[in-house]
């Protein structure tokens, strides 16, 4: 039976390689029903596509017809591991680069020397055994992030001249990147990342940096470039990627302090004017820029006329062309999120008013400490286009809220929490929730009860049922809201469920509290608190519950599905700690097992 090279063996799994105890692999032909099943294209690739690495290379020991049809399966990808987690794997790796870079140089060597010398001499023929990369290379489509190339070519030990081939001895010793350009030069075919991260470490070099972008980001939708270390990033490797991406690119990520423009060095790699567009890229985040990076900047705003969102983090400087060029440059802008802004109340109302047609999408997160009246002002002029609006741990009470809610006829999402995260001040007190009007008692009306969609909020004070005239405190020491007058707490909390019955059209809900167990003044979502008068949430697919102090037992359960006919999960009842709630949790296991009842 055939055998494959040693270094095959070594790159793809150390299991590939029978034990020894084995039997050898009788020299006899496939049933004949086996050999004309692998006479069919389509299916013996359907069949070596589901193989792993290690049945492979038994496959390829077959016969000579098997090796051929397995072989460029075999070779297809380089799994990903840490180099530091199998060094030999990657070793065999980078050897394997190296002897096919040397095969092609010494081919080059002697090619030259048959046109320099003068006398007769017979063209060099080619060797008749290329080396595996040379013969597979076009077989490979997937291939490890840069980084990782990068650091198992760094691992081919350097032998002293007396150890090296005479022939090899005249050749100049290869760098890791010019065996990484030579590895990608033989992986024609191997398939474009849609999204990459690139640090700066990874773009330190300048050579690193001309092979990333001749062959790695061309055709790429997503490109992240982060900060690891207390470097600066030059401006021209920026541009260089983005050059060769332009094209395709729909979402451009940049974490960077310091981005020094130097206008000799972009004229040296062709980049002043490059790319002229970016004619698909809609999503445009940007993080911890300082004024150091102000050229690169206007440079950036220029090429981003299609940018529909703007994603902004971790400034502590606003960059003075941000305000002024935006409205220009972006005409399609309609979507902001602001995170962790060390920014002032003004600066913070100006940056939401650079759009001309009005936000559609806006998210503000992690604003602890400020007072941010100009900033609600400014998201009341949106109110008329906005359709989304995350705000966790801002300083907006629930007053602004609840006319953030009354002014927004076109919003389907509102949100005050996140899925991971139950700390901070982004709660809505129960009376700004319910939000009366003070001169009649009645609801005021919301210009989103017919377009909400999803809910996800944390209301907070909501007395506990049966507290009037009972002292104490609640677990761990904490004080809770008790009744100020017998039936207080059943009389909010049957408002509360007024407002919810209005959201007719709620497909999420999610009524989450602190992420402690002492919390207790929250629904307790019972049949006798009201949650009867949910009747008509008739669209509604998820419930949220977590960290909720609540009593649903059987019967609610039960009137959930009855009345919810779209309900397919409900988070946070199986951390539920009472009797009720487990007797429930059994209840829908064994009748409703499609509802999920997953923790958050």
């Amino acid at each position: 039976p055939l055998s494959l090279s040693p270094y095959s063996l070594l790159l793809f799994s150390p299991t590939a390689i029978p034990p020894p105890h084995c039997p050898p692999i009788a020299p006899t032909s496939p049933p004949s029903f086996i050999a004309a099943m692998i006479d069919i294209p389509e299916l013996h690739n359907m069949i070596c596509a589901h193989l792993d690495q290690a049945d492979l290379a038994r496959c390829a020991r077959v016969s000579k017809k098997w090796h051929a049809l397995v072989t460029p399966f075999l070779w297809s990808s380089f799994r990903c591991v840490e180099v530091s987690s199998n060094t030999a794997r990657w070793q065999a790796f980078a050897r394997l680069v190296l002897d096919d870079y040397l095969h092609e140089q010494r081919h080059h060597q002697s090619t030259q020397e048959f046109h320099t010398i003068d006398r007769p001499i017979h063209p060099p023929t080619p060797s008749p055994s290329l080396p595996p990369l040379a013969k597979y290379g076009h077989c490979i489509k997937f291939l490890p992030h840069p980084s990782t190339i990068v650091k198992c070519l760094q691992l081919i030990d350097d032998p002293s001249p007396s150890q090296q081939p005479p022939e090899q001895q005249a050749l100049q010793k290869p760098t890791p990147y010019d065996l990484m350009r030579h590895l990608y030069t033989r992986c024609p075919l191997h398939q474009h990342y849609r999204i990459i991260s690139l640090c700066d470490n990874d773009l330190k070099e300048d050579e690193c940096v001309k092979i990333i972008g001749e062959y790695v980001v061309p055709g790429l939708r997503g490109l992240i470039v982060l900060r690891t270390d207390d470097r600066y990033l030059e401006s021209w490797k920026i541009k260089y990627l983005l050059k060769h991406c332009a094209s395709t690119l729909e979402y451009l990520s940049i974490e960077m302090d310091n981005i020094p423009y130097n206008e000799e060095l972009d004229e040296m790699h062709q980049v002043v004017q490059q790319p002229e567009s970016m004619p698909l890229l809609k999503w445009l985040a940007l993080a911890k820029l300082d004024n150091s990076s102000e050229a690169f900047l206007s440079w950036l705003w220029e090429r981003c006329s299609q940018v529909e969102l703007l994603e902004l983090s971790g400034l502590n400087n606003l960059p003075g062309s941000l305000v002024d060029s935006l409205p220009i440059h972006m005409p399609n802008l309609n979507s902001i999120h602001l995170i962790e802004l060390s920014l002032s109340d003004e600066k913070i109302a100006a940056l939401l008013s650079i759009t001309r047609n009005g936000w559609k999408d806006i998210r503000m997160a992690y604003f602890n400490g400020l007072h941010l009246r100009r900033t609600h002002r400014a998201l009341m002029e949106h109110c008329l286009t906005l359709e989304e609006l995350e705000i966790h741990n801002c300083a907006i009470n629930g007053v602004q809220k609840a006319q953030i809610l009354a002014a927004s006829p076109n919003l389907h999402t509102f949100c005050t929490l996140e899925d991971d995260w139950f700390k901070g001040d982004s709660y809505f007190d129960v009376h700004s929730f319910i939000d009366r009007d003070p001169q009649t008692g009645e609801l005021k009306t919301w210009a989103c009860e017919s377009t909400l969609k999803t809910l996800k909020v944390k209301i907070t004070g909501v007395p506990i049922l049966g507290s009037h005239g009972v002292r104490g405190w609640g677990m761990g020491g904490s004080e809770v809201v008790r009744e100020a007058y017998p039936g207080q707490a059943r009389e909010i909390q049957g408002h509360v469920y007024d407002r919810l019955a209005r959201l007719t059209h709620l497909e999420t809900l999610w009524l989450a509290q602190e992420n402690r167990v002492d919390r207790l003044e929250c629904l307790d979502m019972s049949l006798d608190s009201g949650l009867h008068k949910l009747a008509g949430l008739k669209e509604l697919k998820e419930l949220g519950i977590e960290h909720l102090k609540t009593r649903i037992g059987v019967q609610e359960v039960q009137w959930m599905v009855n009345q919810w006919p779209k309900l397919r999960t409900i988070l946070g009842l199986k951390s539920q700690r009472t009797e009720e709630a487990k007797e429930a949790v059994e209840w829908l296991q064994k009748h409703h097992p499609e509802i999920c009842l997953s923790q958050w």
